[in-house]
């Protein structure tokens, strides 16, 4: 059996600590930002280029905002 975990962390570093610790499979995430470096360790998101629009650009983007709570999906 695989666990699935839904949720839109808003960019919460304490939901990611939660998220490591709650035994799921698979997490499909909302408004990511980027993964906290104490638990980068403890997940895997693929390439960085699988998330991060701001690859796509290709210098369109310098200077620019763009958002950075990306949708993720994680392996546990």
């Amino acid at each position: 059996m695989t666990t699935v975990v839904c949720w839109n962390i808003a960019k919460r570093r304490a939901a990611w600590r939660c998220l490591v610790g709650m035994g799921a499979d698979v997490a499909l995430l909302q408004e990511v930002g980027r993964v906290p470096p104490d638990v980068a360790d403890r997940v895997d998101a693929g390439p960085v280029e699988h998330w991060d629009s701001r690859g796509l650009y290709s210098g369109w983007s310098d200077g620019r905002y763009l958002s950075d709570r990306w949708p993720m999906v994680v392996k546990l």
